[in-house]
């Protein structure tokens, strides 16, 4: 994966270019995807909770700092730690 590509991107969305967004995601959902899934086994689940990560995370945008990609993966990790606790 391309750091300098994903804070490119995370810069391109902190200035509001959404255009930036399906990018950003094609690159980075694959870790996300291994993230979640290494806490939740189900898929109906997971898909819930990235899509909350990334709602989460673009509401934070301005909290990153260089590369984004542990920042998102340990916002999905939080979510689906929290899943599994409401269970």
């Amino acid at each position: 994966m391309n750091k300098l590509r994903l804070k490119h991107l995370l810069s391109g969305l902190k200035a509001g270019r959404k255009e930036y967004f399906e990018e950003f995601y094609r690159l980075t959902k694959g870790a996300v995807w291994y993230s979640v899934l290494r806490y939740v086994k189900s898929r109906f689940y997971a898909e819930d909770i990235i899509q909350d990560t990334y709602i989460a995370f673009l509401n934070h945008l301005e909290a990153v700092n260089g590369d984004p990609l542990p920042f998102l993966c340990t916002i999905a990790k939080d979510k689906a730690l929290d899943s599994i606790k409401k269970d």
